[in-house]
């Protein structure tokens, strides 16, 4: 099978699979599945369609930070208010050479302009670099203190493929782990998944019990042709079809069609009845530029368009744009546009700004001049942050037709951020403190 291909499946089979029972959570299903990036981007900006104004309205704003081996160290995600970028969570990574060990994640608290403890995770590896352990731990803000969460344990087979995840939730009543889901994996000869099996505990006999099944087909040449979900409600001693999954491929193995069936009572028997169906459209790099959602229509027994995604890729072949339709009236309306930045870029909103704002001396020392010929006068907000995000207080700002003069001379060493503002546009700009 395909790389890509098989990613794209995974996605559908994990994730796809809990919003197929329920029609109208297709909208949440499109908004998990993600197209594939096959570069890091340094940040993300997501965008919503004002039918009002017939305009793109920023709402969200993820960045990344990398190390020399492109693995993510940070990542922050800001939201659009008031013409502004707004922190709001913030997620940092630390490795062991290159193994993954512990993340962390902030919220933003903007009373007191700084991090706030959230969530740690901490991960260990076996000697061949499988994942063995996720151990969640989240921080209480009234008593100070981290807490135990949640823990996922993973097991392997002779074949060094994973053959069972424990979920296990803390009760503090208890002061103890106590088991709450279990994943078990079947393969062939050749690792093909077979079968996929859930398990709920039961917790007043203290067994685990099955509650879900799937199983997967293939066709002669590997790839994944089907996939039937099923559920149990006495531990698999009776097994009721709930959904399947059908995929069909190009000729080069890309994945071309993926049709969600649902089994349902209809005409006094039970039959698999389509549901919704994802198609794939990829140019000559194999990349995904066009996606497909239909969703069937069981009185007219006719595929309807429901949505509808376009990724742009840029020269070097790089994701740079995806933008989101619904089908309404016969045609394809504007919904959501996601648009990718790399290389250190900034966003073109920021970029934008950048040219109409003019700050000297730069590096400063005691006093910063701001030249925005366009508002300088009108200007009534002055934001400075520093290099953590963290608002600075600047108490004397002295405004005039042309020029903002600010008094930096309290200020400590270092790269700023300034943002001027008169409530209709903000513009943004770098500058250093140096002695």
């Amino acid at each position: 099978m395909h790389f890509k291909s098989f990613i794209i499946v995974l996605s559908i089979v994990y994730i796809g699979t809990a919003y197929c029972q329920d029609r109208s959570s297709l909208v949440e299903y499109i908004s998990i599945l993600e197209p594939i990036i096959d570069h890091n981007p340094d940040s993300v900006i997501y965008y919503s369609w004002e039918t009002s104004n017939e305009n793109w309205a920023p709402n969200s704003k993820y960045t990344y930070e990398f190390n020399n081996d492109r693995r993510l160290i940070k990542e922050l995600e800001l939201q659009w208010k008031d013409n502004n970028w707004e922190l709001l969570f913030k997620k940092e990574v630390f490795y062991d050479d290159s193994m993954l060990i512990e993340e962390s994640a902030f919220v933003w608290d903007w009373y007191y302009k700084e991090w706030v403890n959230s969530k740690h995770l901490n991960f260990t590896f076996n000697s061949i670099g499988s994942l063995l352990s996720k151990h969640q731990t989240i921080y209480n803000e009234d008593m100070f203190v981290w807490e135990n969460d949640s823990l996922f344990e993973y097991t392997y087979n002779d074949s060094f493929y994973l053959s069972q995840i424990i979920e296990f939730n803390w009760f503090k009543s208890l002061n103890d782990w106590e088991g709450s889901l279990k994943h078990s994996y079947e393969y062939d000869t050749i690792g093909n998944l077979l079968i996929h099996t859930q398990y709920l505990f039961e917790f007043d006999l203290m067994v685990w019990e099955k509650y879900k099944k799937s199983l997967f087909i293939y066709n002669e040449i590997n790839e994944l042709f089907k996939q039937i979900q099923l559920s149990t409600n006495n531990d698999g001693i009776d097994w009721t079809n709930e959904k399947k999954y059908q995929y069909t491929y190009y000729s080069n193995g890309l994945i071309q069609d993926m049709v969600c069936f649902r089994w349902v009572f209809y005409n006094s028997n039970y039959i698999w009845l389509e549901d919704f169906k994802i198609s794939y459209v990829y140019n000559e790099q194999n990349q995904v530029i066009e996606q497909y959602y239909y969703l069937f229509d069981w009185d007219l027994l006719i595929w309807e368009n429901r949505f509808f995604t376009e990724n742009t890729y840029d020269s070097e072949n790089r994701l740079s744009k995806s933008e989101y339709f619904d089908w309404k009236s016969n045609k394809w309306i504007e919904k959501d546009k996601q648009t990718y930045y790399y290389d250190g870029y900034t966003s073109k909103i920021l970029s934008d700004r950048l040219n109409k704002i003019t700050l000297y001396p730069n590096p400063a020392k005691d006093v910063l001049f701001i030249n925005i010929e366009e508002f300088a006068s009108t200007a009534h907000k002055i934001s400075v942050f520093n290099i953590l995000g963290q608002e600075e207080k600047i108490k004397n700002v002295e405004f005039s037709s042309e020029v903002i003069k600010l008094n930096i001379s309290n200020q400590s060493n270092g790269v700023y951020l300034i943002q001027v503002s008169n409530g209709d546009n903000s513009y943004s700009s770098r500058f250093i403190i140096a002695e």
